[in-house]
């Protein structure tokens, strides 16, 4: 009579260990879909931010051409206030 109830303890005893089984797979499973899902959001926010720095690089760019540019006209009017002083001493 033991002996037959051990059998009807194992019996019952391995499906349920089989199902925490599987449900212990299913989590692991779910618990990387979810590592995974993060990593890409991540993933995708450090891209976007890469392209913000990337056109925010290029406008300094733009903007230090420009600066460029203007001290260069600075200095040309700067030139020619100081070719126009010179002509009006000696007028």
């Amino acid at each position: 009579m033991a002996a037959a109830k051990n059998r009807m303890i194992d019996d019952a005893a391995t499906p349920i260990y089989q199902l925490t089984e599987e449900e212990r797979i299913r989590q692991q499973c779910e618990a990387r879909e979810d590592y995974m899902r993060r990593q890409r959001g991540i993933q995708q926010l450090l891209e976007e931010q890469r392209q913000q720095l990337a056109e925010k690089d290029r406008q300094l760019a733009e903007m230090d051409q420009q600066i460029a540019e203007l001290k260069q006209q600075i200095a040309e009017l700067k030139q020619q206030i100081a070719e126009r002083q010179k002509l009006g001493t000696k007028g």
